[in-house]
């Protein structure tokens, strides 16, 4: 009997229905999705979500350097008022909501999802506080 299979890494997100929904999204919004990492998910009806915009505004040169994007379900209105309410200068996209939980299967607010290089996810999960986004982004100093 073969037992390799036992010590196979194995990535639970192996059909990346997230990556290719992303893609699609990323390409709608003129954004190369080559050049990011990771995104975080946002709603302007989340509080902790909007408690986390200006903090995110706040490290922003560490939200571009480890290419991050931020998706918000929001009209095209709402988004531009939030960027400058905020002085958003990170990439920040909008998405229905139905497309981010159908689609991108993001089933929280605020969450997020990182990939390597071929485009297979390597983590997905919801942030609890900025503190989680402070310690990821420490981790990828």
């Amino acid at each position: 009997m073969d037992f390799k299979f036992l010590f196979e890494k194995k990535n639970k997100y192996k059909d990346n229905t997230e990556i290719d929904s992303l893609k699609k999204l990323f390409s709608a919004h003129n954004y190369d999705f080559v050049s990011f990492q990771g995104a975080i998910f946002l709603s302007v009806y989340c509080i902790r979500c909007m408690e986390i915009i200006p903090y995110l505004t706040s490290i922003e040169d560490k939200v571009i350097k480890h290419e991050v994007i931020i998706i918000i379900d929001c009209d095209n209105d709402e988004l531009e008022k939030l960027k400058d309410y905020f002085d958003i200068k990170y990439p920040i996209i909008n998405a229905e909501y139905d497309f981010l939980v159908s689609e991108v299967q993001v089933e929280k607010t605020p969450s997020i999802i990182l990939w390597d290089s071929n485009e297979e996810v390597l983590m997905k999960r919801e942030l609890s506080s900025k503190e989680d986004i402070l310690k990821l982004f420490g981790g990828l100093v």
